[in-house]
C-alpha cells in the first residue's frame, strides 16, 4: 500500500437480523433443529466478528455505521464516514447510481431476538454486544466501550471453550 493510508468502515446489523437474513438465504428447507443449531452459531459468530473487526481496527482511523442508518438516509451516511476519516467527499458525487443501489426495501429481515431459538444466556450475552459496540458508532475510539468489548471478548473466549468441549461429545 505504497504511501496509502488505510481506514476502517464497520457496518453494524443487530445479530438477530443478520442470522435470519443467512437463514433466508441459506436455511431454505432444513429442519428445525438444524435451523436452530446455524441461527445459534450465526449469532455466536455475531458476536465473534465484533470482537475481532474492533480489535483489529483499533490502530487505524475507523467509523461505524448502523446498517438501518445505512439504508434509510445514505447520504447521511457518506457524509459521516467522509467527515469521520477526513475523505473530503464532494456531495452528489454519483448520487443516482447509489440511489438505485441502496434501497429501503433490501431490509427483508427485520426481527427481534424473541422471534429466535436461542440459549437465553447467547440472547443475553449478544445484547451485551451489541449495546457495546453501539457506543462507537458515536466515538470509534470511546476507551469505555473498547474496555466493555474486550471484556465480553474474554468472556465469549472462555463460554466458546465450554461449548466446544460440550460438543466434543457429539
Amino acid at each position: 500500500l505504497a504511501g496509502m493510508e488505510l481506514a476502517w468502515v464497520s457496518m453494524l446489523r443487530p445479530p438477530v437480523e443478520v442470522a435470519r437474513s443467512r437463514d433466508l438465504a441459506f436455511l431454505g428447507a432444513k429442519t428445525e433443529d438444524f435451523r436452530r443449531m446455524r441461527e445459534t452459531s450465526n449469532v455466536a459468530a455475531w458476536c465473534n466478528v465484533v470482537f475481532h473487526t474492533e480489535l483489529a481496527t483499533r490502530p487505524e482511523p475507523r467509523v461505524f455505521v448502523p446498517y438501518a442508518d445505512l439504508v434509510a438516509d445514505w447520504r447521511a451516511v457518506v457524509r459521516r464516514v467522509s467527515d469521520g476519516l477526513g475523505l473530503g467527499l464532494a456531495a452528489g458525487a454519483g448520487e443516482r447510481a447509489n440511489d438505485a443501489l441502496v434501497d429501503p426495501a433490501l431490509v427483508r429481515s427485520v426481527v427481534t431476538d424473541a422471534d429466535l431459538d436461542l440459549p437465553e444466556d447467547l440472547r443475553l450475552f449478544s445484547r451485551d454486544v451489541w449495546d457495546a459496540v453501539q457506543a462507537l458508532v458515536d466515538d470509534p475510539r470511546d476507551g469505555e466501550a473498547m474496555a466493555r468489548i474486550a471484556l465480553l471478548r474474554e468472556d465469549y473466549s472462555r463460554r466458546h471453550g465450554y461449548a466446544v468441549a460440550m460438543a466434543m461429545d457429539e
